[in-house]
């Protein structure tokens, strides 16, 4: 037995069971003092279950973010403190508690030093670390002998802890550790209960969601009617069903049952006028809610039960992209995969409002039209330099040559973007794909095929003396060009809105505008869009507000879209990392319910592009070049 000293305890969480916490210290106490006790691992993902053992043993826990996937970051971590407790002179050994071969030479060094090294791990652990220890103890000596105890006392233990954490939910992890360190481990079979579960169902006092624990709510005596149902507001109801969960803990519950909830604080109320023609509409509309079927959950908590965080989603968009590797997984496959997998609406619990914007945050993957690569898979593609003289040729070019049935648009934009890049339409000074066609001259689009425009030869009859006079005008061809029908497109009458009533003095008219759309979409466009008038169509348009048949920007709604203008440019002139999907997030951080579509844009990019001084490619955000 080697003389007591001072030892630093240095546990892998990764690589050792929470459960064999108090076997572990006692051991400890067989070589030394612990003077320093620490516990590596990832605490945003639950730390392995050592979070109750930290607290019962005062175990300092050290976080430590896994930046890379497949990359063991606890161990880094661990050796570098290693390091520098072993710098310090200030104790004789360590206590090194991992089964990871990668602490050989580690334990090698701490030997070097002349300092004690004990390891404790599993039997799986390798021979080249057990043999640079002084001494190796294995983990299937902590065998916790399952113990007779009372049901009384168990059962009283558990409201015990429950009542000192009252208003917490408490995992089932947490509540077995603590019934585990209390009473030894505990045969629940021979209480009476096949798992457990069972036994905590037991309980009248408790409520189970999931693996999850809380004490039932005494329910409150039925309030009276807060509003009379024309007076309540979307907010009004909002606020309802988030008291509604508080009062019932936040677990799945019956969509009915809420909705007769709101019925009795507001009467019936008419979802139609929030834009919603049922209750189940609201529900989807609201990003705190998910709902499944008839059950309605908090997003924040389905969320918590199901596993889904961002980093989480990164790590399965960039899963599926290597298995799909080098020629790339579908789309909506990796999209059916998410909704069986978190829910139909697991994007908004995350914080995005829909999977292409949250797959655009994933740096490590990329997407082309429905594939999606990994980064590294990207071929290198040189594009031709576009210019004007060049996207008209090709245009042009390629009506002709499907002239007269006329070309496919989408497989004329395809051939672009092959040509030219992706982004061809904004470095020519275009919105999008439609804008640039309307704005060629000698081709017309209808649907979504290409014409060449219809040319007339009109050849004057002039006299002689006119011909001396004026020679040029011997032969005149006149170009006549039908006039593009455009489809309505709900972004591009977006921007339309917005900019009408930007530029309209005292309001602008709801005739007025009716009047503008049409001539650009067509006498039929409302009908085409699935409106019925254009109080309708513009009272979804965020940003409007309707008096008296006029139309105005709502004031917080400019005031933010100023700061937001503000922001980018700010952000496009900073020192350091400016890509897109930074400033993306940096926006969604600092402007509530922040989203480019507002503004009438299909691409996040053409929103940046969109403001006076910004430029941003597929990438990068960067002051825009000044034209001298």
């Amino acid at each position: 037995m080697f003389e007591k000293k001072k030892l630093a305890v240095l546990i892998d969480s990764d690589n050792v069971s929470a459960k064999h916490a108090q076997f572990i210290m006692q051991e400890v106490e067989k070589y030394g003092t612990p003077t320093y006790k620490r516990v590596y691992g990832d605490w945003e993902m639950g730390g392995s279950g050592w979070s109750t053992p930290a607290i019962n043993y005062s175990i300092m826990p050290v976080h430590q973010s896994v930046y890379v996937t497949e990359k063991n970051a606890t161990d880094l971590s661990m050796i570098i403190d290693a390091m520098d407790i072993l710098y310090t002179g200030n104790v004789d050994g360590f206590v090194l508690v991992t089964s990871d071969s990668d602490f050989t030479r580690l334990a090698i060094r701490l030997r070097e030093a002349g300092k004690l090294v004990i390891g404790i791990g599993e039997p799986k652990t390798p021979l080249a670390f057990t043999a640079s220890c002084h001494h190796f103890c294995y983990l299937t000596q902590t065998s916790i002998a399952e113990s007779t105890v009372d049901e009384t006392e168990v059962r009283r233990a558990v409201m015990e802890y429950m009542q000192e954490n009252e208003g917490e939910r408490i995992t089932f992890i947490k509540l077995n550790d603590m019934l585990t360190l209390k009473f030894g481990k505990i045969n629940f079979s021979e209480l009476g209960y096949k798992r457990f579960s069972a036994f905590i169902d037991s309980f009248k006092e408790l409520r189970r969601s999931n693996t999850f624990v809380s004490l039932k709510k005494k329910k409150a005596e039925e309030p009276k009617p807060e509003k009379k149902s024309g007076e309540v507001s979307e907010e009004d109801i909002v606020a309802a069903i988030g008291r509604y969960f508080e009062e019932n803990a936040p677990q799945p519950d019956n969509m009915m049952k809420i909705e007769s909830y709101i019925t009795s604080r507001f009467g019936k109320v008419d979802y139609s006028r929030f834009g919603s023609k049922r209750f189940a509409k609201f529900i989807d509309k609201h990003s705190e809610f998910c709902r499944k079927g008839t059950d309605i959950t908090p997003s924040a908590q389905q969320a918590e039960a199901e596993g889904i965080t961002a980093q989480i989603f990164a790590e399965e968009a960039e899963g599926y992209a290597r298995s799909n590797s080098p020629k790339g997984g579908n789309v909506g496959q990796l999209n059916n995969y998410l909704i069986g997998k978190f829910g139909k609406d697991y994007f908004r619990q995350i914080g995005f409002t829909d999977f292409r914007t949250a797959l655009d945050t994933v740096d490590t993957v990329i997407v082309d039209s429905n594939i999606i690569y990994l980064r590294s898979d990207e071929p290198e593609i040189t594009h031709e330099e576009i210019t004007t003289d060049k996207a008209t040729e090709a245009v042009r070019a390629y009506a002709d040559k499907n002239a007269p049935e006329g070309g496919n648009i989408g497989q004329l934009n395809n051939e672009l973007m092959n040509r030219f890049g992706k982004t061809y339409c904004a470095d020519l000074g275009f919105a999008d794909y439609r804008s640039m066609l309307a704005a060629m001259s000698g081709v017309y689009v209808k649907k979504n095929r290409i014409y060449p425009a219809i040319v007339e030869d009109k050849t004057e009859e002039i006299t002689e003396q006119e011909k001396t006079e004026a020679p040029e005008k011997e032969e005149q061809v006149v170009e006549v060009t039908v006039e593009p029908e455009q489809k309505p497109d709900m972004n591009m009458v977006r921007r339309d809105v917005l900019n009408f009533v930007a530029t309209a003095e005292n309001g602008g008219g709801l005739s007025a505008l009716g009047k503008v759309l049409a001539e650009k979409y067509g006498k039929a466009f409302l009908k085409e869009m699935g409106y019925t008038s254009m109080r309708k169509l513009a009272g979804e348009i965020n940003g409007i507000v309707i008096r008296n048949n006029k139309l105005y920007i709502d004031e917080s709604f400019a005031e933010q879209t100023e700061k937001i203008e503000q922001f980018v440019i700010e952000f496009a002139n900073s020192d350091g990392k400016r890509s897109v999907r930074a400033l993306g997030i940096e926006l969604r951080k600092n402007f509530e319910g922040f989203d480019f579509k507002n503004y009438g844009f299909a691409r996040f990019t053409d929103f940046i592009n969109a403001i006076d001084g910004v430029h941003a490619d597929r990438y990068h955000v960067n002051p825009a070049k000044s034209e001298e």
